[in-house]
């Protein structure tokens, strides 16, 4: 039986936008005749159009059926024309039915079978009205109740209306016998809950063993998703009170791994970090963070530290068996990705590993093996998100030559392309020298220049011209350093492109506050971690307290490097639970921290854009 929470209809109804006008049947068989002309004979005979073939065959029978039977054929016809996704053909003999005289339950399948359509056209709110208006589900078949639970519960899941969605998929659980149906519902149903704002609210207006079970468990993973040690003692609870609970004889992926999960507690922590060559000024920074987060445990709680250089090391599986043979119970590093993909190689970890650095490959790795790193095709793909959120879909790129600006040019325009937008054009600048002909080309202002000395020479006659940039983009992304974006963007403004939005990432601010450098960057949105951006109370005490022992740990790259070394540690406690709960996130000093399925720790940055030569926070992920 499908449930129906009493604040349901009242929010539902608010999508109402009207009822569909009946028509005649005359009008339907001009529609049947349309339809018939569409389908050659040669479709008919092959076996790949057999749905083809079928709503045909009904159309056919409607056409020689009496009155009684020729509704009921038609609805047939369009739902085999659903099938074949051929929407517009299905509307066409939908619209023509009226449903006044149909019997309940052609009623019933014929707003089944508008919904769907309406559905598939994407006119969400139309499919909506029609699935309210299935007043009796239960007069339906089987496979066409299982279409309408579905169905119903993926339109109320893109509305937002997470509660109701995740209703119609328990009332689904009822209907369905195939094993891999039955997990991706429940899923579905588990997704839906976790996105409720406020599942305690429906607690007390329940009277289903059903619903309430899956509401309590829901609640519980969300209310002590930060504390996993109660949340495992309460789901106990839960499991011995709904011990005959469909959720309870299979849980939800999340939960499964949540039971089996556990918070690591390292009594010895060993760093793997050179103290030579390139790498030593990172290391030493993340160094410094790591133990400013350290020496904020209490004495008595602090675990033990043990350091390794990893900088002569050509193996590092022999650095990483020589903390486990010194009594490490957690390892942190290697810093270099060569080091990383080396240990990376490992069958099995004896003991968790987090990297600091993160691999090109996607590699199925044991899951206490963790990779965590600042990689510029992560704020490439965050820029592309934010672009696209704030309604901009036509990109053009701007990076420096070389495999950095490649990697974020590729970065930016897969995600912003998956999303749906369009990038025009990347150009390259090789240098100081190149950033005037690179902007100009860009924004198509050579070509402008190049028409007028063209058409100047041909006439042999002097012409007024005022040059003109490209109008296709919306907006502009670009990479650079503090100190090449204060000479590019005087350019882009030069240029005729002074009201282009224009996006970049964390490269562009040193954190430093400096108005007079920086007044020329006046309107740039970037990304950036909070540590660097963030005003708040705390914060600001913070780097106070953390620039008078290490100056350079509060700003630009090295600031960045300082903020990893802090969340490496803060982290480790929580690595089983958010891997275990991909939806929820940890606040660090470097972003909003996650881990997916991969072991990668994934950064949600802060936003900021330049407002009289200062950067001003606009988005607070914390």
């Amino acid at each position: 039986m499908p449930f129906l929470a009493s604040s349901f209809v009242y929010r539902i109804t608010n999508f109402i936008t009207g009822v569909r006008r009946p028509a005649f049947w005359g009008i339907v068989f001009a529609q049947i005749l349309l339809l018939s002309a569409c389908v050659s004979p040669s479709s008919l005979k092959n076996a790949e159009d057999d749905s083809s073939a079928l709503a045909q065959h009904y159309i056919d029978k409607a056409r020689k059926a009496d009155d009684k039977d020729r509704s009921n054929w038609l609805l047939l016809a369009s739902e085999e024309l659903i099938i074949q996704q051929r929407t517009d053909k299905a509307m066409a003999v939908l619209n023509n039915i009226d449903p006044d005289e149909l019997t309940n339950r052609e009623t019933n399948f014929y707003h089944l079978l508008m919904a769907q359509a309406l559905f598939s056209a994407k006119r969400y709110q139309q499919s909506l009205t029609q699935y309210i208006q299935i007043a009796q589900p239960s007069l339906l078949d089987t496979k066409q109740q299982i279409a309408y639970f579905s169905g119903y519960a993926e339109l109320l899941a893109i509305l937002e209306m997470h509660y109701e969605s995740a209703l119609k998929r328990i009332a689904l659980s009822e209907y369905l016998t195939d094993q891999l149906d039955i997990e991706e519902n429940r899923e579905l149903l588990w997704t839906s809950l976790i996105q409720v704002e406020n599942l305690a609210i429906y607690k007390n207006s329940l009277n289903s063993f059903l619903v309430s079970g899956w509401i309590e468990l829901a609640d519980l993973a969300k209310v002590y998703a930060e504390q996993p040690e109660i949340l495992l003692t309460k789901f106990e609870q839960w499991r011995n009170f709904y011990n005959e609970h469909p959720a309870n004889i299979q849980l939800p992926i999340d939960m499964a791994r949540a039971a089996a999960a556990r918070s690591y507690q390292p009594s010895v922590i060993a760093l793997l970090l050179p103290e030579n060559g390139k790498l030593a000024n990172s290391a030493m920074q993340i160094r410094n963070g790591f133990l400013t987060a350290i020496y904020k445990v209490p004495e008595a709680k602090r675990p033990r530290v043990l350091f390794f250089d990893s900088s002569g090391s050509s193996d590092i599986k022999a650095l990483y068996q020589k903390a486990i043979d010194q009594g490490a119970h957690f390892v942190i590093g290697p810093l270099r990705k060569e080091s990383v993909a080396d240990l990376a190689s490992l069958e099995v970890f004896p003991i968790p590993v987090m990297a600091i650095n993160r691999l090109d490959n996607e590699l199925l790795l044991p899951e206490n093996f963790y990779q965590f790193g600042l990689p510029v095709e992560d704020e490439a793909r965050q820029a592309a998100i934010k672009a696209w959120e704030d309604g901009l879909s036509r990109a053009i790129i701007l990076v420096p030559n070389g495999q950095v600006g490649e990697r974020t040019s590729k970065a930016f325009t897969e995600q912003f392309e998956r999303m749906g937008g369009e990038t025009y054009q990347t150009v390259q600048y090789h240098g100081e020298k190149d950033y005037a002909r690179a902007v100009q080309t860009l924004l198509g202002v050579d070509k402008s220049v190049s028409r007028y000395r063209k058409l100047q020479q041909t006439l042999g006659i002097p012409l007024k011209h005022n040059a003109r940039r490209r109008q296709d983009p919306d907006f502009l992304f670009f990479k650079a350093s503090a100190n090449q974006a204060r000479r590019i963007k005087p350019f882009i403004d030069f240029y005729y492109a002074h009201d282009l939005p224009l996006y970049s990432i964390s490269s562009i601010y040193n954190g430093k506050v400096d108005p007079q450098l920086d007044r020329d960057l006046d309107k740039v949105l970037f990304c950036d971690i909070p540590w660097l951006l963030s005003e708040s109370r705390e914060n600001t005490m913070d780097k106070k307290q953390v620039s008078a022992i290490w100056p350079n740990s509060t700003y630009s790259h090295q600031g960045r490097f300082f903020a990893l070394g802090y969340d490496l540690y803060t982290l480790i406690p929580d690595l089983n639970k958010l891997r275990n709960f991909p939806q929820y996130q940890k606040a660090g000093l470097s972003g909003k921290l996650s881990v997916d399925q991969l072991g990668h720790i994934q950064r949600t940055l802060s936003w900021a854009k330049f407002v009289n030569g200062k950067a001003i926070q606009i988005e607070d992920p914390l």
